[in-house]
């Protein structure tokens, strides 16, 4: 079972690609349940089939097709959605695994992601220095930069 509050917790301390990280993760457990749920329950494979939905919905929600990425992995994350919908509607497990797999090939980079800006939000010298990058949040990938005024670095 989901620990929503562990995953809340882990929400409000994770950057801006954790999130991400951790929405493919919810996504990948609703699924793997889901497709547990295909022999005994046609109403909770129904039930974590759309959470997964659910969970893709957000993602394209948070993209901004300004960055080029962007149109790419709407197109993957769009495919996925239509695979689970087939699955939804033919109680089909053939498109609920590959589904699944595609996931877990998206999830594996953006954990990739996550632990490199994992690293600079958590070094100590990066912290006291001037950042620039790209983010993805619920708005979509964006740049932004961000200054310590304190310590007399400008921009």
């Amino acid at each position: 079972m989901i620990d929503r509050e562990e995953y809340l917790e882990r929400i409000r301390g994770a950057t801006p690609a954790q999130r991400v990280s951790i929405t493919f993760e919810l996504a990948e457990n609703f699924l793997s349940r889901a497709i547990e749920a295909k022999n005994t329950e046609k109403e909770m494979f129904a039930h974590y089939v759309s959470k997964t939905k659910n969970c893709l919905t957000q993602l394209i929600g948070g993209l901004d097709f300004n960055v080029p990425m962007a149109r790419d992995l709407y197109e993957i994350y769009l495919y996925i959605y239509k695979l689970l919908t087939r699955a939804y509607f033919r109680y089909g497990l053939e498109e609920a695994e590959e589904g699944l797999s595609l996931l877990a090939m998206l999830k594996s980079s953006f954990d990739f992601a996550a632990e490199q800006e994992s690293g600079v939000f958590n070094s100590e010298e990066k912290k006291a220095q001037v950042f620039a990058g790209l983010t993805y949040r619920r708005e979509g990938l964006s740049e932004y930069v961000e200054q310590d005024h304190g310590r007399g670095y400008t921009v």
